[in-house]
């Protein structure tokens, strides 16, 4: 998952979430956008909710 600066498609992309990586969510719009930390780089941006939410459940 690509980690932006924003909660939308065209922010900059400040990092990759890689699938086995972990994270701690912060906050969320409802928009469908979650303020994720990686905690394997430290990198903080923005997710869209639709791929947490398969990477929770897968």
């Amino acid at each position: 998952m690509k980690l932006r600066s924003k909660p939308s498609p065209k922010g900059t992309v400040l990092g990759i979430l890689y699938k086995n990586h972990s994270f701690k969510a912060h906050s969320y719009t409802k928009w469908g956008w979650v303020n994720v930390t990686d905690t394997t780089t430290h990198i903080r941006g923005w997710v869209s909710m639709d791929y947490v939410w398969r990477s929770c459940v897968s």
